[in-house]
């Protein structure tokens, strides 16, 4: 049974997202596609188009493309205003989504600097500890262990 099968079988918690089974979604690690479909209501998935014909990584750079557009129209909608001041679940969850997908993609450096943005702007205007937490873990798959142990 693959990680994505078994992640499917494992008891939900309230912030769980369903993940269809289906050729686009099975194929996909589970974490990301709940980094994704987190962002989304089930109206909105609904109203999307997967091709389950697309390659791995054609898969990554469609959803990647959603993010990056559905970052880009919410953030002109609240522009002047910043959208992590606005929606800070909203900007969150779209950044991690986009973070998630980058580092699936091979852009470790680019989700690095993501997560970055994310801990440096946590809500109420501290530090979010989550994106902390994450971005320990990137300084540890990348060998800096020693950043890694001052970030945790």
């Amino acid at each position: 049974m693959s990680d994505s099968e078994t992640a499917r079988q494992l008891p939900k918690f309230p912030w769980d997202y369903d993940v269809p089974s289906n050729a686009f979604w099975n194929s996909l690690d589970h974490d990301i596609a709940r980094a994704f479909l987190s962002c989304y209501t089930e109206s909105e998935i609904s109203q999307m188009i997967f091709d389950e014909s697309l390659a791995h990584e054609g898969k990554l750079q469609v959803l990647r493309l959603i993010v990056v557009q559905t970052l880009d129209a919410r953030i002109k909608k609240v522009a002047p205003a910043l959208l992590s001041d606005v929606d800070h679940v909203c900007w969150s969850k779209l950044k991690m989504a986009l973070g998630a997908l980058e580092h699936a993609l091979g852009n470790v450096n680019v989700d690095e600097a993501i997560t970055r943005e994310i801990y440096q702007n946590g809500p109420n205007g501290g530090k979010d500890m989550s994106a902390l937490y994450r971005l320990s873990g990137l300084f540890e798959e990348t060998g800096r262990y020693s950043e890694a142990e001052v970030a945790a």
